[in-house]
């Protein structure tokens, strides 16, 4: 349920004050499932800031995936 899960992300990453690059990273793969690629990729792009900040190299890899894909219009789907 993308609502559910941007609801839950949104409170999370308000908990974290935007400051935690996991926590936008999930964000903005729910904004991304509710349409909203504009906001993921504004939001990706401050998760690879702040993750390049701490040094956290693979995941900024992971991160800048994950914006050409919202910059493509197409949402995060993890396969299980």
């Amino acid at each position: 349920d993308g609502a559910e899960a941007l609801r839950l992300a949104q409170s999370a990453s308000k908990t974290t004050a935007d400051k935690v690059p996991p926590i936008l990273d999930t964000l903005a793969a729910a904004q991304a499932e509710t349409g909203d690629f504009a906001a993921a990729v504004a939001t990706v792009d401050k998760a690879i800031a702040l993750a390049g900040d701490q040094k956290a190299a693979a995941l900024v890899k992971q991160l800048e995936s994950r914006r050409r894909d919202y910059a493509a219009k197409r949402p995060f789907r993890e396969t299980p």
